[in-house]
């Protein structure tokens, strides 16, 4: 089972995976392409190609730098990304903001399987699992069915990490703060804060602190 198809490159995302890793042979085998190895670091460096590229992205990053992810140039302009290495448990929300998602690989995909669906994703198929699909239906649905109660629906956008930076907003604690709590940079908090105003509809941090004391102490 081989694929000669030099039109499309093919970059590889992981915080776990290097050059000599056995995956990376197996793969290269396969489906005889040449896996070019990236790291979170230079991710940001990258400009993209003129040439199409599907973008392999190992899910087993942190929940923030995948969501930090979804800002670069390298995820927005991939012809197509997948999610490898992926929970069985999806982060809809995640997942349903991803860019260009056209596969989502668990950790127990067989290595021949994954093969078999780059070699499509490559032709420009589309290979996420039909279970996932389901959820994601259901995620969207539930979501639109709020479409008449703003608050709602931006409720049930915000993830874990951004209520949590939420909370540390109404206590009055700066960026730097935010950062130093959660051990994170202060990037990441400027990102997560562009994220969160903008599924507030909220133009600042006063007006979010306002949305958080009227409508998430709730509970």
């Amino acid at each position: 089972m081989t694929c000669q198809n030099q039109e499309t490159s093919v970059y590889l995302l992981s915080p776990l995976i290097e050059a000599n890793d056995t995956f990376i042979s197996i793969i290269n085998t396969l489906v005889d392409i040449q896996l070019k190895l990236i790291n979170y670091d230079e991710a940001d460096k990258i400009s993209p190609q003129q040439e199409p590229y599907v973008l392999l992205v190992d899910a087993r990053f942190t929940e923030e730098e995948l969501f930090e992810l979804q800002t670069l140039p390298i995820l927005k302009k991939a012809q197509a990304s997948a999610l490898i290495f992926a929970p069985e448990k999806a982060n809809l929300v995640l997942v349903s903001q991803w860019y260009n998602l056209a596969g989502y690989f668990y950790h127990s995909t067989p290595n021949e399987q994954f093969c078999d669906e780059l070699i499509k994703m490559l032709a420009g198929h589309n290979c996420l699992p039909k279970s996932l699909l389901i959820k994601l239906f259901k995620h969207w649905q539930a979501i639109n069915h709020q479409q008449a109660n703003p608050t709602v629906k931006a409720k049930l956008s915000l993830t874990r990490r951004e209520l949590e930076i939420l909370t540390h907003l109404q206590i009055g604690q700066s960026n730097l703060d935010i950062a130093d709590s959660l051990f994170v940079s202060e990037h990441t908090i400027k990102s997560h804060l562009y994220r969160i105003f903008r599924k507030l509809n909220v133009s600042n941090r006063r007006q979010a602190i306002n949305w958080a004391q009227l409508y998430l102490s709730e509970g």
